[in-house]
């Protein structure tokens, strides 16, 4: 059984040795299940669960949603939610954070395809090796065999290949000229604007406080 706790304790476990180790905001970081706890013994409460999240994410297709990649991590709904306080919670509001899960989930989605798609690169590898110890350098069969087998590993790499090179070139362009660039212009923007508007607020405190001139 996989319960909320479970996630959120391998979330602190994955931090470690990380920036994120000693940051406060990691404490603000919570997972939930809205299904429940995800029991991967049971198929058949399993497939439940995911048969009523996928009714759910087609029923809420007709509007704005970012519930299309929630199940995909573990085969049911997944959220990651942030526990806002003030001064964020002024202008950040749940419609917000439910934007970010989804782009968390789409994310997410995006780094798992990468590894199965590695995975498979990994699994033609260790075959190919395996087959070499029975047949040596050739491929062994006939010649039609031959032939057959050579256009198969070459289609089933070159998809892998390729598949591989996609997802790589993507992520790399999200994280870095995406999401990298923007944080750096949103970290600038704060730091140009912060010290003027706390001028702006302490300049009626200083007036008040300054002391008036009699005649």
């Amino acid at each position: 059984m996989i319960r909320d706790q479970d996630l959120n304790l391998a979330l602190l476990r994955a931090s470690l040795g990380t920036s994120a180790q000693h940051d406060p905001a990691l404490a603000r970081l919570r997972f939930s299940l809205p299904s429940g706890p995800l029991r991967p013994l049971l198929p058949s409460l399993a497939n439940n669960a995911l048969t009523s999240s996928t009714s759910h994410s087609a029923s809420s297709t007709s509007g704005q949603s970012f519930d299309l990649f929630v199940s995909h991590l573990l085969g049911t709904p997944l959220n990651l939610t942030y526990n806002v306080i003030w001064p964020l919670d002024l202008f950040l509001h749940p419609a917000d954070l439910n934007a970010y899960a989804g782009l968390y989930s789409y994310l997410s989605a995006l780094r798992k395809t990468h590894v199965r798609v590695h995975s498979c690169w990994t699994s033609l590898s260790n075959a190919q090796r395996a087959r070499r110890r029975w047949t040596g350098l050739g491929e062994g069969g006939t010649a039609e065999d031959l032939e057959l087998r050579s256009k198969s590993l070459r289609c089933g790499w070159g998809i892998v290949r390729d598949m591989e090179w996609f997802l790589d070139t993507l992520l790399g362009y999200l994280m870095t000229d995406v999401i990298d660039v923007e944080f750096r212009k949103l970290k600038e923007l704060l730091v140009l604007q912060v010290p003027a508007a706390v001028d702006v607020l302490q300049e009626p405190r200083l007036s008040a406080a300054a002391p008036t001139s009699k005649p």
